[in-house]
């Protein structure tokens, strides 16, 4: 089995004693979709339009959040530093923490 490099979240403001819980972006607390898939707001019970600019191109994009996301992150929030994980790029999940997760920043 290989392991990683450790990977040090200091630059992050969290230390070795923090208790620290990641959250997946895509397919956990969010569902991102094409406007022009089919699909539409209507489909879903919490769903956003945002404008991404990713690349200096300025993409429209549908998210779901999904059922009780914030409700968890606000009682998970009190024991850990929260962080996100996302596959994508850093442009598409800051528009989406900051727009849609937590516009205040006081949760992650």
């Amino acid at each position: 089995m290989s392991h990683g490099k450790p990977v040090s979240l200091s630059k992050y403001g969290i230390k070795a004693t923090d208790n620290v819980l990641l959250f997946d972006l895509d397919e956990t607390l969010v569902h991102c979709f094409d406007p022009d898939s089919g699909s539409s707001m209507e489909d879903y019970n919490d769903t956003h339009q945002v404008t991404i600019k990713v690349m200096g191109e300025e993409i429209k994009a549908l998210v779901n959040v999904r059922p009780f996301v914030r409700e968890c992150l606000v009682q998970v929030a009190s024991r850990f530093k929260l962080g996100i994980f996302t596959s994508s790029n850093q442009e598409y999940a800051d528009a989406i923490i900051d727009q849609i997760i937590d516009p205040s920043g006081s949760l992650i």
